[in-house]
């Protein structure tokens, strides 16, 4: 039924340019733009309006006067903001009713159709954050019925699923800090847990990342070790691992240049922990020795 109704609407649409008195222009300019209008008009026939927009953009860019790729593009615009304003309507009023998985699937609908849609992407961040409460609330009434059961090991097992639901969620609301502490605190009992091990490295990883945006490389070589050590078979983390200690000892290196005039015991300082974050680094195992001989000297000669 939703292919045919797919369908319906795509026939719909390929019609409404028929009418147009002018069609595209199979060459322009000597460029062949053919294959990005058949693209174009088997996209709307998929049902990929958004993808079908982008190529009839892409013709009209290359034939800015081309009547028909402009015609097409102004109603799938109007046709996406009309379906996505429908759909978002009734998310809305799914999560007014406190049908949340209802309002989640046609929220990931609305941007599916329209990814720039932001009253979707908000109301999908309110969600997560609701999951993560409702988790909370979760773990609240387990214990209560633990309590009341007075059985230990069932309440530590239903405590235990808490932390690792709350840490799945956190990683997907990029909490990342918050994720590795409720992991850990899994782990206490499950130390070898391999899906707790990997969602760990995940979370150590991207927190990684997170502070290699702000500079401060040397809390994402620590994260990153704690990745690595996580996950030890992560291709990935441990390609990371190299770069990022790298680049650490490249910035404190360069630290150690900067002031080296000024103050030779605080060049040495950076210097020594460029050196130890990379001991492989030549330039700074040669700043640093030069520049402990030249303190000696100094000392002597004071």
């Amino acid at each position: 039924m939703q292919k045919s109704v797919s369908l319906i609407i795509a026939l719909a649409l390929l019609s409404g340019c028929a009418t147009n008195p002018s069609t595209s222009p199979q060459k322009t300019n000597g460029f062949d733009v053919s294959p990005y209008v058949d693209t174009a008009k088997n996209k709307t026939i998929e049902g990929d309006y958004y993808t079908a927009l982008t190529y009839w953009k892409l013709v009209a860019t290359i034939s800015p006067l081309d009547p028909e790729a402009n015609h097409r593009i102004k109603t799938l615009k109007a046709f996406i903001n009309r379906r996505a304003a429908y759909m978002t309507s009734e998310a809305d009023y799914f999560m007014q009713q406190g049908m949340l998985k209802r309002a989640e699937t046609l929220y990931l609908k609305t941007l599916a159709l329209k990814p720039t849609d932001r009253h979707s992407l908000t109301q999908l961040r309110k969600l997560n954050k609701n999951q993560v409460n409702t988790l909370q609330v979760a773990k609240t009434q387990r214990l209560k019925q633990q309590k009341r059961s007075n059985d230990y090991t069932a309440e530590k097992d239903a405590e235990n699923d808490y932390y690792f639901d709350l840490a799945k969620a956190a990683l997907e609301a990029s909490d990342w800090q918050k994720s590795i502490t409720e992991i850990n605190r899994f782990m206490e009992g499950n130390k070898n847990n391999k899906d707790a091990l990997q969602l760990l490295a995940t979370a150590e990883y991207n927190l990684a990342l997170n502070w290699e945006q702000k500079g401060n490389y040397e809390l994402a070589v620590a994260h990153t070790k704690n990745a690595l050590e996580a996950g030890k078979q992560r291709l990935d983390i441990q390609h990371y691992h190299k770069k990022i200690t790298n680049k650490a000892a490249n910035a404190f290196y360069n630290e150690g240049i900067k002031i080296y005039r000024s103050d030779i015991k605080q060049a040495i300082s950076w210097w020594e922990k460029s050196v130890a974050m990379d001991s492989s680094h030549a330039r700074a195992k040669l700043r640093l020795k030069k520049a402990r001989a030249m303190q000696k000297t100094l000392q002597k000669i004071q």
